[in-house]
């Protein structure tokens, strides 16, 4: 269903100067069974440390979000 969706919006947007929300690409990142994330490599590599909690960046991501309108 999803790649249904993503290719009848991608060929659509072909004929619009906006791209699609949803295309192929996004839809093969939607269906993946296992997102797995880590900080490890980035710490060990460059010595990245976190600066603002998960719970803060969220609050963060969403206040800017109304702010511009994105979401209400």
């Amino acid at each position: 269903m999803v790649y249904t969706v993503s290719a009848v919006a991608q060929f659509f947007s072909s004929f619009s100067s906006k791209a699609a929300t949803l295309n192929l690409e996004k839809a093969r990142d939607l269906v993946q069974s296992h997102w797995v994330t880590s900080p490890a490599k980035a710490m060990k590599d460059f010595g990245f440390r976190q600066q603002v909690s998960l719970e803060e960046g969220i609050k963060r991501t969403v206040e800017w979000s109304k702010k511009e309108g994105w979401i209400k």
